[in-house]
């Protein structure tokens, strides 16, 4: 079900990243990172491209803290992913 409600919102941020809506972008890509945490887990791959997404939206509108946020813990679940124990 979850991902069934993730189809419109997916299609919804990016018309806003086309649409150059950095404010309603971010937003919309911290919804999707909360879906996918509840479904996924907090160090899912799943979240790697909204988490940059978020980050590039962020970065648009000058909140560089935020997003470097953000970008490290993309990287993070990378690494993750990439030494698995």
């Amino acid at each position: 079900m979850a991902q069934m409600l993730a189809i419109p919102w997916t299609s919804l941020c990016a018309v806003y990243d086309q649409w150059g809506k950095a404010e309603k972008s971010a937003s919309c890509h911290a919804h999707l990172v909360a879906m996918a945490e509840k479904q996924f887990g907090p160090d899912s791959p799943y979240l790697v491209r909204e988490l940059t997404a978020e980050a590039q939206a962020l970065r648009k509108l000058g909140r560089a803290d935020e997003a470097a946020r953000l970008e490290q813990r993309t990287q993070s679940i990378q690494a993750a992913q990439s030494n698995p124990n």
